[in-house]
């Protein structure tokens, strides 16, 4: 899904995050300045909401298999 929108895994993290309703802001940890830049050029995209029902899906569906093999 990143890569659709030519975005790396972790800018299109964060951009899943900031498109939430009611987040405002995130917090990121950085082990190295490039993470940052990294983060900063992915700070104006949001996710339209067909983007984030596709993750919520593929999201839900992990959730429900880590709580299938944790029982």
């Amino acid at each position: 899904m990143a890569e659709e929108r030519g975005l790396t895994q972790a800018q299109y993290a964060l951009s899943w995050v900031l498109s939430r309703p009611g987040i405002t802001s995130a917090i990121l940890g950085a082990s190295r300045p490039e993470h940052i830049t990294e983060a900063a050029r992915s700070w104006h995209e949001r996710l339209s909401a067909e983007e984030l029902a596709r993750v919520d899906e593929v999201t839900s569906s992990l959730q429900l298999a880590k709580e299938t093999v944790l029982s």
